[in-house]
């Protein structure tokens, strides 16, 4: 009777043990689910995070960038800054009266000018000209010249931009390979419990 009792004991708490040990293996395994259906997930929405970023970045460059050739032609339109260069032009010339100025049609006249002498062009030029010379201002391919000047001058920010991203994901994914490597894939389930269960054997 007594070792009949003792061997029901024993194997209750046979039955004990491996209900626990299941337990902590059932529960990691469910922790360990989670947890990488949750970093996958914030792992995912950071990548698009930063694509999306870049996708505004560029077109914020690309919008600023014509926002500001626009802006040059602009200020060169202006009746101010062309009389300017007309002065300019005519001092090239030697102020001779018989001149002819060519203006782009989006040009306004200065106040006082003498419209006989002006010519409109669909051209973004200025240029004056007498019978034997003509001095242009070219502000088309000076606007160009500008902004060509302004890209060389963003180009290495821009690279290293363009690289930052990429750069930081793949040293996050390295360094979690790394670390997936470092940590062995076992229960937590502690040498002191299981040798108490084979112990209990």
């Amino acid at each position: 009777m007594t070792v009949a009792l003792e061997r029901t004991l024993s194997r209750c708490s046979e039955i004990h043990a491996e209900y626990e040990l299941q337990t902590i293996r059932l529960r990691e395994s469910c922790e360990k689910q989670g947890f990488e259906a949750g970093f996958r997930l914030f792992f995912d929405q950071l990548v698009t995070l930063i694509d999306e970023y870049q996708r505004l970045q560029r077109q914020h460059q690309t919008q600023f960038r014509e926002q500001v050739g626009s802006a040059l032609k602009s200020a060169l339109h202006d009746t101010t800054i062309v009389h300017r260069i007309i002065h300019h032009l005519q001092e090239k010339c030697g102020h001779q009266k018989a001149l002819r100025i060519i203006i782009p049609a989006a040009v306004k006249l200065p106040e006082g000018a003498d419209a006989s002498n002006y010519q409109f062009t669909d051209d973004n030029h200025i240029t004056v000209q007498n019978d034997m010379d003509a001095i242009r201002f070219p502000s088309e391919s000076l606007c160009r010249q500008w902004l060509h000047h302004a890209d060389e001058q963003v180009a290495p920010t821009e690279a290293v931009m363009a690289h930052l991203a990429p750069d930081v994901l793949r040293d996050i994914a390295s360094q979690l390979i790394g670390l997936s490597n470092q940590i062995p894939l076992t229960s937590t389930y502690s040498e002191h419990q299981q040798e108490e269960h084979d112990e209990s054997d």
